[in-house]
């Protein structure tokens, strides 16, 4: 696939040709793959910053998007039904420790990717009730703290679920 803001000058003349010998429709066609795929890049590169930034020690807010992304990038072969089972353990270990609020966070973190990747309202629902539950800023401190945790991380499939 081409992304036009990545090619040099002389590139971009070529690209330019390419798409004259097209139909309208298929040039409207072509650039909104293009489009598209720039989009993606311009979400990987922010992937890879906030990743980069969290392996460095610094404070990165991660939002809903990045963890989405992040998820699709280090679990690709994922399921609902293996993020279902994980969401399960993840309760399971927020209920025996009800104190700890990074077991909340893991939790929250699993909902997320059910709710944005999988379109699941389930996944709505437990962050609706984490969010309700507790401190937001508590929640998403937590979450940042996490993520920072689950870069530096190995996942092995075990049992339909990834874990560490």
């Amino acid at each position: 696939m081409i992304i036009p803001c990545l090619l040099k000058r002389k590139d971009i003349l070529a690209y330019r040709c390419y798409l004259r010998k097209k139909s309208l429709k298929e040039q409207y066609k072509f650039l909104q793959e293009q489009h598209k795929a720039s989009k993606k890049v311009k979400q990987l590169l922010d992937l890879e910053t906030c990743k980069l930034d969290s392996l460095l020690g610094k404070r990165v807010r991660w939002s809903d998007k990045m963890i989405t992304l992040w998820h699709e990038c280090t679990f690709p072969n994922a399921t609902v039904g293996s993020q279902l089972l994980k969401l399960k353990e993840e309760i399971m270990e927020a209920y025996k420790n009800f104190d700890d609020i990074s077991e909340l966070a893991d939790v929250y973190i699993v909902a997320v990717v059910l709710r944005d990747r999988y379109k699941i309202d389930a996944g709505d629902d437990v962050l609706h009730n984490i969010i309700k539950s507790s401190k937001k800023k508590d929640i998403f401190s937590a979450v940042d703290e996490k993520m920072a945790i689950n870069l530096r991380r190995d996942f092995k499939f075990v049992n339909g679920v990834y874990h560490h």
